[in-house]
């Protein structure tokens, strides 16, 4: 090591060593002694300084970040991302338009939902509002329903001729019988649920153009009841409004619904709750919504209405 004594005003000194970053920028005074308390300090401060380039070098290299070694593994991505979660609607006759509310608990609760699966009523709202119908508008809808008129299955009286509106009896409905092959042919169900059918594609507009019903806006399946086989039959293409017919057809009240070749009846007969169903679909979670009610005693099955219950 060289030293060059420089003389100036303050008769300092400066060390000259190409070998030494910390010995080229730092400046002694000549009258310092080695050790003395002055020295100490000004070692003290170089050493902070190194201290503070090597924290910064550090944070430089943390902030590039890392070539990846191997792509992540499908249970990695399950963990970053949320439950999904499944809607299942009951059947449940009248009671099912109590689903609404539940929809609008679960909008203002902000619950996320992913998929949606029901059976008769259920399937029905859940249908509506797997198009992406707003559950306010949903509720204005059904509040504006004419059900006379619509359980009447009969075109509109203004379509009908004198003579054809005197033979009305007024009726909500009324089951027709005729003759075919030489033999009485008589009605699968006091209603053929035309005009239901033509409600529910109203109802469910949004959706008209999708066949493929896991491609709506919430995907969604119902669940109808092949009458032949007694087994449950998963709606999941087709129409809409097919469908909706399809899952709510209450034997003897409504006649089978014919899709794909299969006859389909309520789908509360053999699943009332689809849970099962919205897991294959999506979820992780179920929130599953039961309005069915509590079987009846053999004394309480003492009328139709009763017996139509108990189903």
């Amino acid at each position: 090591m060289s030293l060059q004594t420089i003389p100036d005003a303050q008769h300092r000194m400066m060390i000259r060593d190409p070998a030494d970053q910390d010995a080229r920028e730092r400046r002694i005074p000549a009258a310092v002694p080695p050790g003395s308390v002055q020295d100490r300090r000004v070692r003290a401060a170089h050493a902070v300084k190194r201290w503070l380039a090597a924290c910064l070098g550090v944070a430089v290299l943390c902030a590039v970040p890392a070539r990846a070694e191997s792509p992540a593994t499908p249970a990695d991505a399950t963990t970053a991302k949320r439950p999904r979660i499944g809607l299942v609607l009951s059947g449940g006759g009248a009671r099912g338009i109590a689903h609404i509310g539940v929809l609008k608990v679960l909008r203002d609760l902000h619950v996320p939902i992913d998929c949606i699966t029901g059976t008769s009523m259920g399937g029905i709202v859940g249908a509506i509002y797997a198009t992406g119908t707003p559950v306010d508008e949903m509720e204005a809808e059904v509040k504006a329903i004419d059900w006379k008129e619509v359980l009447k299955d009969r075109p509109n009286r203004t379509l009908m001729s004198e003579r054809r509106k005197e033979e009305e009896s007024g009726y909500l409905a009324r089951p027709e019988m005729g003759f075919r092959d030489g033999a009485v042919q008589y009605p699968s169900g006091v209603l053929y649920g035309q005009n239901i059918e033509q409600l529910f594609g109203e109802l469910a507009s949004r959706g008209e153009r999708v066949s493929d019903f896991t491609r709506l806006p919430y995907p969604f399946k119902a669940v109808a009841t092949d009458i032949e086989t007694g087994t449950p039959y998963v709606l999941e293409k087709g129409s809409l409004a097919k469908a909706m017919r399809a899952t709510m057809s209450v034997p003897g009240a409504m006649a089978p619904m014919e899709i794909d070749g299969h006859r389909l009846l309520d789908g509360g007969l053999v699943q009332n709750l689809p849970v099962d169903l919205a897991q294959k679909l999506c979820a992780d979670v179920v929130i599953a919504v039961n309005l069915g009610s509590p079987l009846l005693k053999g004394s309480e099955l003492d009328s139709l209405f009763a017996v139509s219950a108990q189903m």
